[in-house]
């Protein structure tokens, strides 16, 4: 066994910035559209039902954007006031170990009890929730916009609907817990597919690496 490891500093500062939002706010493009410029840490999304645990008070109803900066202090600062210049003051501002338990806590939220799926998707800002905003689950979702990672909670037998409805928009099914086994339902990915090909081709052209067709097909 060998293994390569890749050590660097710790950031020079850490901080975390939670914001209040309404559905209307998390589909609007103008509000995200600094972020792909920036550099962030985190750029999390909390339905209404998550957010207990995080600080600051919050309306009900409203979702929580958690925006976290991990820097040198002065590009953190310049990071800092163009997400609030965005999304408004934010309801809360940690700093420091107290970063690191927030960290902690949104992992925790992806371990809940009960049935839950997740999914990625191509699009990093908030945006992509937008189908979600008025159902019943998006209460508990738990969206990661730099990854295109969703975790979404999921009534007993409504996973398959939830799955292909989703795949509309351009999520896939990656992993469910608990809930009643969905079958994937893989959007189309003509480029995707062809590239996958062209790669077979040329480092398997005899066809013997295990589970080289279904890579190829986009089932693997």
């Amino acid at each position: 066994l060998e293994a390569s490891l890749k050590l660097q500093p710790a950031p020079e500062t850490r901080v975390a910035l939670v914001f209040e939002a309404r559905p209307a706010q998390l589909a609007d493009p103008a509000r995200w559209a600094p972020f792909p410029r920036l550099e962030p840490a985190a750029l999390s999304v909390l339905g209404p039902a998550a957010t207990a645990a995080l600080p600051g008070a919050r309306a009900p109803g409203a979702f929580a954007v958690i925006v976290g900066l991990e820097d040198e202090a002065r590009w953190v600062e310049r990071q800092a006031a163009i997400a609030t210049a965005a999304l408004g003051p934010a309801t809360a501002r940690l700093e420091g170990a107290d970063v690191a338990r927030l960290w902690q806590t949104l992992a925790d939220l992806e371990d809940r009890e009960g049935a839950l799926l997740t999914f990625a998707t191509a699009s990093n800002t908030p945006v992509a929730l937008t189908p979600l905003l008025e159902g019943p689950e998006s209460a508990s979702l738990v969206f990661h916009a730099p990854a295109g990672r969703l975790h979404l909670p999921v009534e007993p037998g409504r996973a398959q609907e939830q799955v292909r409805s989703l795949a509309a928009h351009g999520f896939t099914l990656i992993e469910s817990r608990g809930a009643d086994a969905p079958e994937p339902a893989l959007p189309r990915q003509t480029g995707v597919l062809a590239l996958r090909a062209s790669i077979r081709a040329a480092l398997d052209p005899a066809g013997t690496l295990a589970l080289g067709e279904r890579w190829a097909a986009g089932i693997a």
